[in-house]
């Protein structure tokens, strides 16, 4: 079934990135450039939640008891888990469970600093085949907010690898804040991650980089 879907440029950058890795490590380089670390947490953990929850044993509150994560955004993961039609979190645990990627408890990773929780997150990336699914999974796990912002660092640090401009006309130009650009320049210039370098990079090589001009909402089949 062909579905359509309005994205900003900026989306349909994001989410082309996500597709341009292929090993745990390349992801989490990036989510660690274009994220912090208590986004990079709420969304593992959102995940995790997600996963109690198709396996159908847990009340929200033990699930709230084993994990620490508030009834409140239990009930917000159910909610896109289960009666929105987004289907992100279904088809990602879905192949996790077939590829017996799904991690048990404490599993060592051999990257460092990630635990069993963030290669849970890595590997779902990982199974995404298209923008179309890079962008269910984002609607599920993230706010609108988040995927907002997401996308602006990611266009700033666009516009820094460029060189032709400085902060304060990236600034007038996107409207993000000079103290998220000095973030981005940070992670981007300064941080040994190469998550923004490695997106970029690849992006520009199959020609899916936006560009400034382009319109705001662009249509994608999937």
């Amino acid at each position: 079934m062909s579905t359509q879907t309005n994205l900003t440029t900026l989306t349909l950058q994001l989410c082309n990135s996500f597709l341009q890795f292929k090993t745990q490590a390349e992801v989490y380089a990036f989510l660690r450039d274009i994220c912090t670390p208590a986004e990079i947490k709420s969304m593992e953990e959102r995940l995790e939640v997600a996963n109690l929850l198709m396996a159908g044993f847990l009340s929200y509150r033990e699930i709230h008891e084993l994990t620490k994560v508030s009834i409140a955004t239990i009930t917000r993961v159910a909610r896109f888990l289960l009666h929105e039609h987004n289907n992100g979190y279904k088809s990602v645990l879905k192949r996790l469970n077939e590829t017996g990627l799904l991690p048990r408890k404490n599993e060592d990773s051999t990257i460092p600093g990630l635990h069993s929780l963030g290669l849970q997150l890595c590997n779902s990336f990982l199974q995404l085949k298209n923008p179309q699914e890079v962008y269910c999974f984002l609607k599920d796990i993230d706010t609108p907010s988040e995927i907002k912002s997401m996308g602006e660092r990611l266009e700033v640090a666009k516009l820094l690898m460029d060189g032709f401009l400085s902060y304060r006309e990236i600034h007038e130009l996107t409207r993000v804040s000079i103290a998220t650009i000095t973030r981005v320049a940070r992670f981007l210039l300064h941080e040994y991650n190469n998550g923004y370098k490695t997106a970029l990079k690849r992006l520009a090589e199959a020609s899916l980089l936006s560009k400034t001009e382009d319109d705001n909402v662009t249509s994608m089949n999937g």
